[in-house]
């Protein structure tokens, strides 16, 4: 969500300085809830945290630093600013995490496989889906500049020479067998026109 559609909503419900606009998860993580809130527009929060919305307007922080795989806000902010961090927004109503809290996802799927017995997936197959909808969900928006981040790019450079170097013996192959094709086509031509001229001659 941007600062624009923040403030269109705000507008929408007409919420004003001393009845704020705020959008977090419910504390079930089960939807988004906007409201206008008596505790105005500037209410606190601290980094490492996000939000929910606990009974009666009670807006609760819910500690993400160490859950989250990134986009935890990691400085003071108020309520009015929730929107700079669209992972404290996006929820997996499924599973009733946040789509960044792997450890959440994880334990959800994990508990849901020992709830069903009848179920014919492996254990496995279900964290596989966990893992696909962390990495379908997360559209990473910042530069990742990690140790990882610089092994792939080693491994990308490292094919693309061998793609080059085999491209390259590939076309060195056609070369030389074009010219031996090409110099025994011309052997054959002389040989053939040096017995017209010989046989012209006599």
């Amino acid at each position: 969500m941007s600062k624009e559609e923040w403030d269109k909503r705000s507008h929408q419900l007409q919420c004003n300085q001393t009845h704020g606009y705020h959008c977090v998860p419910n504390k079930h993580l089960t939807s988004l809830i906007e409201f206008c809130s008596p505790q105005g527009v500037r209410i606190p929060f601290e980094p490492g945290n996000c939000v929910e919305l606990a009974a009666r307007g009670i807006l609760n922080q819910v500690p993400c630093k160490t859950t989250f795989f990134c986009g935890c806000p990691d400085g003071f902010f108020f309520g009015l600013e929730i929107y700079k961090y669209p992972k404290c927004l996006a929820i997996n109503t499924e599973l009733r995490c946040f789509d960044a809290d792997v450890k959440c996802i994880l334990s959800r799927v994990l508990e849901g496989r020992t709830n069903k017995q009848n179920n014919t997936r492996t254990e496995e197959n279900d964290v596989n889906d966990a893992v696909k909808h962390i990495i379908t969900t997360e559209k990473v928006t910042y530069n990742q500049t990690t140790a990882d981040g610089n092994d792939n790019t080693v491994i990308v450079l490292i094919v693309l020479v061998v793609l080059l170097l085999m491209m390259l013996l590939i076309v060195c192959v056609v070369i030389v067998y074009l010219w031996k094709t090409e110099k025994i086509c011309y052997k054959e031509r002389f040989q053939k026109v040096g017995n017209c001229l010989t046989a012209t001659r006599t």
